[in-house]
């Protein structure tokens, strides 16, 4: 699915604004408040409808306009095209989808077109904004590798995280010198309970019943050193990621440079949209 252009009725500053033609890149620049934002989120109250309004989130209620919503039009393949429209007080605020052929669809196809894809990971995969820009700061060089790296992969926080998170699973698990993670102490336990079994191996009732124990907590060990490997396996493959990933990186430059030149050559020259 992609967008190939937006007409917009009312929303924020904006009324009956139109954008034709959109292609595979277009850059929108401006100063200060000339309504860039404003175009992302009209998109994103598109694709995912009207968010309830909360105290200090910013206010889209069109000031030159009565009608508050617009339309997105997507190419769903190079042979269909379909357009969406939402409007805040029609239809329950629902999205109206209608094929080139006229039909009218309900929220049901828009959700099919967008195939599974919800608002927060529209925001993660495809929305970088000015807050995690301004995080960056705050970072070393490692730490911004890892940030970028997160960024292109799954998302602006997530795979940042992950590794850290999985750092402290592991050492919650087991530590060499330790005595408060699970596994050593379920170690001082079982040496515990040995020196027991020397003493009551002549009690027959006693010696099965801490037998028995024994048994657990063994059983309880191999479980709790199967997941410690498996987090270890998770970090080993998060630390190969992260090695790999200048190579990545390259790849994805050389690619877009690539297409740009093939882009020039198609067309002999080459020119950028500014709204």
């Amino acid at each position: 699915m992609k967008i190939i252009g937006l007409h917009i009725y009312g929303f924020g500053k904006l009324s009956n604004f139109t954008i034709n033609n959109l292609e595979e890149m277009r850059v929108f620049f401006g100063d200060n408040e000339a309504g860039k934002t404003t175009i992302q989120q009209f998109i994103l109250t598109m694709l995912f409808g009207f968010k309830k309004e909360k105290m200090n989130d910013p206010n889209y209620t069109p000031i030159l306009s009565s009608k508050y919503g617009g339309k997105l039009f997507i190419e769903e393949d190079r042979y269909h095209i379909r357009m969406i429209e939402r409007v805040k007080g029609v239809n329950k605020g629902e999205a109206i989808v209608v094929s080139q052929e006229g039909k009218e669809y309900g929220e049901e196809v828009l959700k099919r077109l967008l195939n599974g894809l919800d608002r927060d990971m529209y925001e993660k995969v495809y929305s970088f904004n000015v807050f995690d820009l301004q995080e960056l700061h705050t970072f070393d060089g490692l730490e911004l590798n890892r940030f970028f790296f997160s960024t292109s992969l799954a998302g602006t926080k997530d795979f940042f995280h992950l590794e850290k998170e999985v750092e402290k699973k592991k050492a919650n698990l087991f530590k060499k010198s330790g005595k408060n993670p699970v596994i050593n102490q379920l170690l001082l336990e079982l040496r515990s309970l040995e020196k027991d079994l020397t003493i009551l191996k002549g009690k027959n009732d006693k010696y099965i019943h801490h037998l028995e124990e024994k048994e657990m907590l063994e059983e309880s060990i191999r479980y709790s050193e199967t997941e410690y490997g498996d987090q270890q396996h998770l970090l080993n493959r998060l630390q190969e990621l992260q090695r790999i990933r200048p190579l990545y990186m390259e790849k994805k430059k050389l690619s877009y440079e690539q297409n740009q030149l093939e882009g020039c050559k198609k067309f002999s020259f080459c020119w950028s949209f500014k709204t």
